[in-house]
């Protein structure tokens, strides 16, 4: 228990002020008008009893060079313990010291026009009782935890954003899983490289007209008015009428022997150009070509 403040120097109003007066009792009041420096006697228990410095270097007396200094004397049994404040610093702190007043309401339980959150946790440092004391370690706990949950949520949030563009989250997450999803891929991947390939396939010429092939239409049909009868019919007569100009024995197998040495263009007898002989077209026709022969005119045209 506070038993005397002994001295306090250069602190708001107390340039070097000392007590010598009895030592408080159990219950005791301090009266003065405004500006008589209760608000720093406040100040100096609370600071006191959290070792909070910065509180009293705030208040040193206007024009004063020297640091505050304090000297509070507590009773405990039969010893009397003091709590000295210099150098910034207090010798002891005493947290039982509990002070109730503007600043404590403006903390923790009102602020301007509104009370928070934090004003009703601040208030719960003060309770009193087991249940009380539970209760804020209770709120500390789930605290902490909705604070992590929520960092949490907000990073897989920005995660997402680049996937769901413009789309709300809830419709994302409500998303169905597609089973076809890797042929959709693989599809569009195709699509994707074909545009991709836009730009060489513009720089390809253009492809030429083709031109219309010309047929002769009476030629053709002329071609396909020959029978087979009507070839073989004027081969046999062309080779017969030459046969028969030769009667002696195997004349026509030495003809028909005579075909695979036959180029077309001169006799590999005399050596004559046989190009345009009908005989040796004739020839063809008789020894079993009568048809390669059609069939090549009919190509040819």
């Amino acid at each position: 228990m506070l038993k005397k403040i002994l001295n306090i120097k250069n602190l708001g109003l107390f340039n070097n002020a000392s007590c010598s007066s009895q030592a408080f009792d159990k219950v005791n009041l301090i009266y003065a008008t405004n500006g008589r420096g209760k608000t720093t006697l406040a100040c100096i228990l609370r600071s006191c009893a959290t070792s909070d410095s910065q509180s009293i270097a705030l208040r040193q007396s206007l024009g004063s060079t020297n640091a505050p200094e304090i000297k509070l004397l507590f009773g405990h049994g039969n010893s009397h313990p003091q709590a000295i404040f210099t150098q910034n610093t207090w010798s002891n702190s005493y947290s039982d010291i509990l002070v109730f007043d503007n600043e404590f309401i403006d903390k923790n339980v009102y602020s301007g026009v509104e009370v928070d959150t934090s004003h009703r946790e601040g208030l719960l440092e003060f309770a009193l009782g087991e249940d009380a004391v539970q209760l804020k370690q209770t709120v500390n706990s789930e605290t902490q935890k909705a604070s992590q949950i929520t960092k949490e949520i907000s990073h897989f949030e920005r995660s997402l954003a680049n996937y769901r563009n413009n789309m709300p989250l809830k419709e994302f997450i409500a998303l169905q899983l597609d089973q076809n999803i890797d042929q959709k891929i693989d599809f569009l991947q195709v699509r994707l490289d074909a545009a991709k390939n836009n730009q060489n396939l513009q720089k390809l010429p253009s492809p030429e007209l083709l031109t219309k092939p010309q047929i002769e239409i009476a030629e053709f049909f002329r071609i396909l008015a020959i029978s087979l009868e009507d070839i073989e019919k004027d081969a046999e007569e062309t080779v017969r009428s030459h046969i028969n100009k030769y009667p002696k024995r195997n004349f026509e197998h030495w003809i028909s022997q005579g075909q695979v040495f036959i180029n077309e263009y001169d006799c590999p007898y005399c050596g004559q150009d046989i190009s345009k002989s009908q005989l040796l077209k004739a020839y063809k026709t008789h020894f079993n070509q009568a048809y390669q022969e059609s069939a090549s005119q009919f190509c040819n045209r």
